[in-house]
């Protein structure tokens, strides 16, 4: 039996290196989709959580981090899926362009890490 999904594409203007500026707005926009009507998957852009960060890698996030958390409970809040867009992920003392998929418990149930890398990002 074939079933409809409903997904959701975001896009959004990312402030650079401002987290909880960039995560608050991820909320606000989750909240303005389902105003409108429930959807199953939302999409997040690449880097919508620091912006790029080359140089402040300081900024690396993971599952346990603030903003990662939030969109955990965004999922459980609202019953959908989410795909984080892409973050940068340290594992031991690499960096992995990262995107994750959560689903509606609030579980990460795939993670990604991007195989085509544009030059800037190679080195991280």
């Amino acid at each position: 039996m074939k079933r409809k999904i409903r997904v959701a594409a975001v896009q959004m203007q990312i402030e650079p290196l401002n987290i909880e500026k960039n995560v608050g707005k991820a909320e606000q926009l989750v909240e303005e989709i389902f105003i409108n009507k429930p959807v199953d998957l939302i999409v997040f852009p690449e880097d919508c959580i620091t912006g790029p960060i080359p140089y402040n890698l300081e900024l690396a996030q993971d599952e346990n981090s603030y903003s990662i958390k939030k969109f955990k409970a965004l999922a459980v809040k609202y019953n959908t899926y989410i795909v984080c867009g892409s973050i940068i992920k340290k594992i031991n003392e690499k960096f992995f362009n990262t995107s994750f998929l959560i689903n509606n418990k609030g579980k990460i149930i795939l993670e990604y890490h991007k195989n085509n890398l544009w030059l800037p990002e190679r080195r991280y």
